[in-house]
């Protein structure tokens, strides 16, 4: 059987396509007024003094470091249990990315920064697979912190947005992230000096690059992009709303599964992914489902230590949940009728 429920998908409605019709049939549909008007509504929505723009969440994780004066030979230092951005990021900069081990909860264990940061200039902090991370412990630190949003945007904290705890911030909008404009990302910072060395970065480029260009040309969203992300943004909340609603059936319908819930995210995290522990090999799981019309995934596919070739025995926390952990499909677009299909898979192969 062929796939059926994809394991992510973008949530596209009407009004996002009006959006974008409205932007291409203007004939103003490189970086312009759109993307300011982004620009502005993404930093209202979070209460920070303003935003950046860019072409892809990495490059505003890049220019992040840069913000924070990181540059060729620093240390930087990351969660092993996370996507790759933080080695492209730090590789295009020539820093150093110090790689720290997963806690229970599947983020950066702040217990282990202290042996970790010596000589670090930043701590990039990912909201992993959308659960809050401790913002507060790694500022105590006393070394910045990159907010690391890709995978949380709408989350809140204490009543804060996430993108709003660290010294500064970036978000994603892959096709399916939070919230999308196909490719693209945000930085942001509640220091207004900040936003505004961002902004000069952006306009001045990195400098001469590998292939000889300065590089500007890279870092823009389009006003097409900006358009649609304007159209996500306002129903960011609802994104978010709907993808607990779709936990909370899961939780109840996989009580009796052989598999354990990840009952410690019902309170602090937006469920950019549902994971759960099934009692069989994962592998074996992900092929299973699949026969039955259901992509299921690891929630991190590689870990960052096994790409830098790394030994793994400093990060037994993170190999644990390689080997452990299964992501089931959960956007907003998922239908009754797909869930239904999810769930039935859950019960045959997890019996």
């Amino acid at each position: 059987m062929s796939t059926s429920v994809p394991h992510s998908r973008p949530t596209l409605e009407a009004d996002d396509t009006q959006s974008v019709i409205d932007v291409i049939q203007s004939d103003m549909i490189a970086e312009g007024d759109q993307c300011l008007q982004f620009e502005s509504e993404f930093a209202d929505y979070l209460g920070t003094p303003g935003a950046v723009a860019v072409s892809s969440g990495t490059l505003a994780l890049q220019i992040a470091l840069l913000t924070l004066g990181v540059g060729a030979g620093d240390r930087v230092a990351a969660p092993t249990y996370m996507c790759r951005a933080p080695l492209d990021a730090c590789a295009a900069i020539g820093c150093r990315t110090v790689l720290v081990d997963s806690a229970s909860d599947y983020n950066l264990d702040v217990n282990r920064l202290a042996d970790n940061i010596e000589g670090c200039k930043a701590i990039i902090i990912p909201h992993i697979l959308g659960i809050t991370a401790d913002i507060g412990v790694a500022k105590d630190l006393g070394v910045p912190v990159i907010e690391d949003c890709a995978q949380a945007a709408g989350g809140e904290s204490n009543g804060r947005k996430l993108g709003t705890l660290g010294d500064v911030a970036m978000f994603s909008f892959h096709a399916t992230k939070m919230m999308s404009t196909g490719e693209g990302g945000m930085f942001t910072s509640m220091r207004p000096e900040l936003i505004e060395k961002a902004r000069q970065i952006k306009l001045d480029g990195f400098g001469a690059s590998a292939t000889g260009f300065r590089g500007r040309h890279l870092f823009p969203m389009t006003d097409i992009q900006a358009a649609l992300g304007r159209s996500q943004l306002r129903r960011l909340d609802s994104f978010v709303q709907k993808r607990k609603e779709i936990a909370d059936r899961y939780f109840t319908a996989l009580e009796r599964t052989a598999c354990e819930l990840p009952h410690q995210m019902r309170t602090n995290s937006v469920f950019y992914r549902f994971p759960l522990k099934p009692k069989m090999d994962v592998d074996e799981c992900i092929a299973q489902f699949a026969k039955l019309g259901v992509n299921v995934r690891k929630p991190v596919a590689v870990l960052l230590h096994q790409l830098a070739g790394v030994d793994g025995k400093a990060f037994p926390g993170a190999e644990q949940l390689l080997q452990e952990l299964l992501s089931l499909p959960i956007y907003p677009s998922l239908t009754d009728n797909e869930f239904s299909v999810v769930i039935d898979a859950v019960r045959r192969v997890l019996t």
